[in-house]
């Protein structure tokens, strides 16, 4: 019989992913290791991006929480998500990736009839 691992429920994927201390050299999800990727990420209900929140603009590149669903939960990740220099890659920023559990708040909003 074979011995199939447990998966990581996502807030013990969040705590595994930040005590890596990744440093951002590309997009994100090419710097999370391939074996978690592989596992958690590469499927397409758990890759559905949603939003974009907390957007920081920084000298040379703009970071943000882009947000995810994660099967029936979601996920953020603190990525680079604008470079504001032609001369400047990913790896010149020494952005640490952080990942969140997250929660989504309904808000109301108004239009003209």
């Amino acid at each position: 019989m074979e011995n199939k691992k447990e998966k990581l429920s996502l807030k013990e994927l969040v705590e595994f992913l930040n005590n890596q201390e990744i440093i951002q050299e590309r997009d994100w999800l090419e710097d999370i290791p391939e074996d978690i990727y592989k596992e958690y990420f590469d499927l397409p209900n758990n890759r559905a991006y949603l939003d974009t929140v907390a957007v920081n603009e920084h000298r040379w590149y703009e970071d943000a929480i882009e947000v995810y669903k994660f099967d029936d939960e979601f996920l953020g990740v603190n990525t680079i998500t604008k470079l504001y220099s032609e001369s400047s890659g990913y790896e010149d920023c020494y952005h640490t990736l952080k990942f969140y559990v997250m929660e989504q708040i309904p808000s109301v909003t108004y239009k003209v009839k």
